[in-house]
């Protein structure tokens, strides 16, 4: 279908949901195809809905893009559902509209807070007192983590802010749900409000120590001056088996040069973590900045006395700026380079390579062997 009959379709969605009157075929989400059709991802009455790469920064995974409502206890499925609806068609009045993660996000913990309602028996949102609200708060408050310690104020902020947005999303169902602290706040109640405020006394994000820093930049420095043997290496690899050449032929060759098959790759595998590292280092972006960046990404500029100045294109998700241009250093584009010469001797997809990125530096702590 086109775009005016897939947007049509959404907005007698988010018609039918207001009015109670419900669509099972009505239109959910859907992609964007290159012929600008859209193809339809998720229909109302589907038991998991998909939300679409557009809203979504780069490196996402794909669970995230799933909402399974048949982990939402039935008592409260069909109203979750028509709130989920709203809150992706329209979002909420004077809020922005909600990004893919954010949707996930409230999915996620809104399914929590009505499972613990299931265990307390109770069956409607519109039996969620405000007593109810504050003993819901006090059993997150005691709850304990992977390593037994309290859940952190971020954990419990968003676990609150999504019982807030399901009682605001509800006041157009057949179960509204009463404000759950009428007096009080997802924020004030995860502890993250005054001078206490963790959020506000230390970044959330920890600074890499100089010693760890300094070993793992110049080993990155060291994998990005093989790069040339590495790749000539694939090349000559991906030769051979293009001349229908064994891995009996090609195994005693490499040996004889010092290499094997399983080797190049893992060579490979140093290589792209080493041009990852040295962009992230060199740049200072986020790791989903780092997914977005595309073939060619990399240029340059004259200033007046004909000095070169090294430019990065990418985009900025979590702060909003969409497409950004960062002024880099010249081994940032010697990254780059590399990187793009050793997607085309592997012959894969350049995104492909970065969106493995956080998984490979989690990893990675090292990129010594």
């Amino acid at each position: 279908m086109n775009a005016a009959e897939f947007r049509a379709g959404q907005l007698k969605a988010l018609h039918a949901v207001q009015t109670g009157m419900i669509n099972p075929n009505a239109l959910i989400s859907g992609m964007r195809l290159e012929d600008g059709s859209y193809y339809v991802l998720s229909r109302y009455s589907d038991d998991v809905w998909t939300l679409p790469d557009s809203l979504f920064p780069a490196g996402a995974k794909d669970t995230q893009k799933k909402l399974n409502f048949l982990r939402v206890p039935v008592m409260f499925r069909e109203t979750l559902r028509a709130c989920t609806a709203h809150y992706i068609l329209n979002g909420i009045e004077g809020r922005s509209r909600p990004k893919g993660i954010t949707i996930y996000q409230f999915f996620q913990s809104v399914t929590l807070f009505l499972t613990w309602l299931q265990d307390q028996s109770i069956a409607r949102l519109s039996d969620a007192t405000p007593l109810i609200g504050h003993q819901y708060v006090s059993f997150c408050r005691g709850l304990r983590g992977r390593k037994g310690k309290p859940l952190s104020g971020g954990t419990l902020k968003q676990r609150f802010l999504a019982v807030e947005t399901v009682h605001i999303l509800s006041q157009q169902s057949d179960d509204p749900m009463r404000h759950p602290w009428p007096e009080s706040s997802a924020k004030y109640l995860a502890g993250l409000t005054g001078q206490g405020n963790p959020q506000l006394q230390e970044a959330r994000t920890e600074i890499i120590p100089d010693d760890i820093l300094g070993p793992l930049f110049q080993s990155s420095i060291e994998w990005l001056d093989r790069a040339d043997e590495i790749i000539s290496l694939r090349a000559q690899v991906e030769g051979w088996k293009s001349e229908d050449r064994s891995f009996r032929f090609i195994q005693p060759r490499l040996k004889k040069l010092g290499w094997t098959l399983s080797g190049i790759r893992t060579a490979e595998q140093h290589l792209q973590t080493a041009c990852m590292s040295i962009i992230l280092i060199t740049t200072g972006i986020r790791v989903s900045e780092l997914c977005s960046l595309e073939n060619q990404c990399a240029f340059k500029t004259l200033d007046e006395e004909g000095e070169p100045f090294h430019w990065m294109r990418g985009t900025s998700y979590k702060t909003g700026a969409g497409a950004c241009e960062w002024l880099v250093a010249e081994i940032t584009h010697r990254a780059l380079t590399v990187a793009e010469s050793l997607v085309r001797s592997c012959k894969r997809n350049w995104n492909n390579v970065f969106l493995i990125c956080e998984l490979t530096i989690r990893r990675t702590p090292t990129l010594r062997d």
